[in-house]
């Protein structure tokens, strides 16, 4: 008999492309199979919404989305809970972001704004990256590639239209969809503390030891264990 395919829609980052995900594509056993959909611009996180809407499939979905991609996921299934039948969100919190995050990324807006988009910055790869990932020099010119890929139109349509989140909690635990939340031991940017306290049937979170931000790319094959363990029918 036959094994059953398993698809499976990716959506990046900020300023990522599907380079994002391919030591996780390169690794999914062959039943799975991996759409890269690459974030749309818009002016608000709803019209980006609204245009992914129009990429991604009618009948209910496995969505799986990292740091941005994750947060704008959850809205998805939020807005359209009968087109996905489940959700992997990765590196995210699905609420505000921190206040200092949110100053951080003002003044990259306003530097663009005046000077052009200047690329990514070390200090902000070290953020990204677990201690033990920090001078990986290929792991390292792989973010930049991608962030230099996208340039200044890229980067100051998505931080100026995704920088102010609501919270998504409530409704989260609100709808009966499932939802599994995978994040670093290291990453900066997600609220372990609450994910893990999230108490309803249908969510529950992991960490991946030795990890940051980066997930797909600095833990992939950890990665791929916990998305066969979760989309498996």
């Amino acid at each position: 008999m036959a094994t059953q395919k398993i698809n499976l829609y990716l959506l990046p980052g900020t300023m990522c492309d599907e380079r994002l995900w391919q030591p996780v594509i390169d690794r999914l056993p062959p039943q799975y199979i991996a759409h890269y959909i690459d974030l749309p611009l818009g002016d608000t996180i709803e019209d980006i919404i609204r245009k992914l809407a129009q990429q991604l499939p009618s009948q209910p979905i496995n969505l799986v989305g990292f740091s941005l991609g994750g947060y704008l996921a959850t809205q998805f299934s939020l807005l359209y809970p009968s087109r996905v039948s489940r959700l992997m969100v990765l590196a995210n919190s699905p609420s505000k972001l921190p206040l200092m995050e949110v100053k951080l990324r003002e003044l990259a807006l306003a530097m663009a704004h005046k000077f052009g988009y200047q690329g990514v910055m070390a200090p902000r790869i070290n953020q990204l990256l677990a201690q033990q990932h920090s001078n990986d020099s290929e792991l390292v010119s792989l973010i930049k590639a991608m962030d230099k890929s996208g340039g200044h139109l890229k980067f100051v349509s998505q931080v100026s239209s995704t920088t102010y989140r609501k919270n998504l909690i409530a409704q989260l635990l609100a709808q009966d969809i499932e939802t599994y939340f995978v994040f670093g031991d290291q990453d900066k940017l997600v609220d372990q503390t609450a994910l893990l306290a999230l108490n309803a049937n249908n969510i529950s979170a992991s960490v991946i030891k030795d990890c940051g931000h980066m997930s797909p790319l600095e833990q992939p094959q950890a990665l791929v264990k916990h998305i066969c363990q979760y989309f498996t029918y």
